[in-house]
C-alpha cells in the first residue's frame, strides 16, 4: 500500500510538474526575473521571417519613476500605476505606463523611424483604432523600426506586415492577467 502511494505520488509530481524547473505566472508564462530571456517563438511570423518571442517577465508590481527595462521593449513585469489610454498616441507614452496596458490585455505596437515612417505610422494606425485593445506609440529603445507586444510576447521587425501584426493581435489580445479597456484612473496624466 504504500509503495502505491509513493507511485501515485510520483505520478503527479510527473504529470503537474514543470518541464524546465521554471516558476510560472499565473498565465502559464515562465519566469520571474524583469529581463529575463526570450525564446523564438513558433508562433506569427512576418513576411520578413520576423517571428514572435515568448519573453520571461517579472511580476506585475506598481513602481513610481523610470524604470531601467534591459531587454526592450518590454512584455510585461514591473509598470507604473497609471496605464495609457489605448488607441493611437501622438506623443510618445512613456514604457512604464504602456507596460500597464499589456497587463490589461493589450497589444501595444511601437516604432522608432528617427527618418520617418509616415506611410507606416498611417497603417499601423489603422489597425489600432479597428481593435478594442490595442495602443500605438512611437518608442525609442526599440533595436529595429517596428515591433508588437503582448503580455509575455514580442514580435520585432524592421518593416510594417500588417497582417502578421493583425494575427498577433488576434492571438495575443485580452490574454493577460486583467482584462480592461477603460480609461487611465483619475489623477493620471
Amino acid at each position: 500500500m504504500r509503495a502505491s502511494l509513493w507511485l501515485w505520488a510520483a505520478v503527479l509530481v510527473i504529470a503537474c510538474g514543470d518541464d524546465d524547473g521554471e516558476p510560472r505566472d499565473e498565465r502559464g508564462s515562465a519566469g520571474s526575473g524583469q529581463d529575463g530571456g526570450a525564446s523564438a517563438g513558433t508562433g506569427v511570423c512576418t513576411a520578413d521571417g520576423a517571428c514572435e518571442q515568448q519573453v520571461e517577465v517579472g511580476p506585475p508590481n506598481h513602481v513610481q519613476g523610470n524604470i531601467n527595462y534591459t531587454d526592450p521593449p518590454p512584455a510585461g513585469g514591473p509598470h507604473n500605476p497609471c496605464w495609457g489610454d489605448f488607441g493611437v498616441h501622438e506623443e510618445a507614452l512613456p514604457a512604464e505606463n504602456w507596460v500597464h496596458n499589456l497587463e490589461h490585455g493589450a497589444v501595444v505596437y511601437l516604432y522608432d523611424c528617427p527618418e520617418g515612417c509616415a506611410e507606416d505610422v498611417e497603417t499601423l494606425s489603422a489597425l489600432v483604432e479597428e481593435r478594442p485593445f490595442a495602443l500605438l506609440t512611437a518608442y525609442g529603445a526599440l533595436s529595429t523600426r517596428f515591433a508588437v507586444v503582448a503580455w509575455g510576447y514580442r514580435l520585432e521587425s524592421e518593416d510594417v506586415d500588417a497582417e502578421a501584426f493583425a494575427a498577433f493581435y488576434d492571438a495575443h489580445a485580452d490574454q493577460a492577467l486583467e482584462s480592461t479597456t477603460a480609461g487611465a484612473p483619475s489623477g493620471c496624466p
